[in-house]
């Protein structure tokens, strides 16, 4: 990541948590010229620092999220990541499918705010956005971890990521359960052969990545 990337990534990070430049220094124990010579592209930020800052403000936000009786319900980001004909895909030994990158929407955080930082957090890139490509009401029955035998009902904002003409990632990224998550490069002419969820990605990711219009999605695997 280049020094002036690594400066306005911090800079986001700080904002997304609504603290002034010295009320961060205090919360996160970091001398406030040091953060303020970052801030202004004075010194260089080590980027394993920047990484350990954006997990600890995960850590301390609150996804928008909640548990009531049998229902559970989640406010989430997502990522269309497309280079060299491939997008970008995540799966881990604990399920048989692939997801996008992306996660929960903090509570005060944009989904724009979200899915730059969930990004960053889990492929080790700053990607930047480029456009919001789907709204989706998704409807599904849960099944392992700690959504399973609930009846799951998701609002997710799925935006396509400007490409950085190469697939070269830095990730180590864990999931809420503390497995190791893997990413992959799915080629787009391929998509079919994969378990990809939600399915709707499967379906129409060719049409999602070659078009700017935002497609409005419900999806509900019990009306199916």
């Amino acid at each position: 990541m280049e020094r002036d990337e690594k400066r306005d990534y911090l800079v986001s990070l700080r904002e997304s948590t609504g603290m002034t430049r010295k009320d961060f220094a205090i919360e996160y124990e970091i001398p406030y010229p040091t953060i303020t010579d970052w801030e202004l592209g004075h010194r260089r930020i080590p980027e394993y620092f920047l990484r350990l800052l954006a997990y600890q403000i995960g850590l301390r936000s609150k996804d928008c999220c909640f548990v009531s009786g049998k229902n559970w319900f989640r406010y989430r980001a997502g990522a269309i990541i497309a280079e060299e004909g491939k997008v970008l895909f995540i799966t881990d030994d604990t399920i048989d499918y692939f997801y996008t990158v992306g996660g929960g929407v903090h509570l005060g955080e944009s989904s724009e705010e979200c899915i730059k930082r969930e990004v960053y957090e889990e492929t080790g890139v700053p990607y930047e956005v480029d456009h919001l490509a789907v709204i989706v009401e998704n409807f599904f029955d849960g099944h392992g971890g700690n959504i399973d035998g609930l009846n799951c009902h998701c609002i997710e904002f799925y935006y396509v990521m400007k490409s950085k003409g190469n697939t070269s990632l830095n990730s180590n990224s864990i999931n809420s359960m503390g497995a190791a998550e893997r990413m992959k490069w799915i080629p787009l002419e391929n998509i079919d052969q994969y378990n990809i969820k939600p399915s709707f990605l499967k379906e129409r990711l060719a049409e999602i990545v070659d078009s700017d219009r935002v497609l409005h999605i419900v999806s509900d695997i019990n009306k199916n």
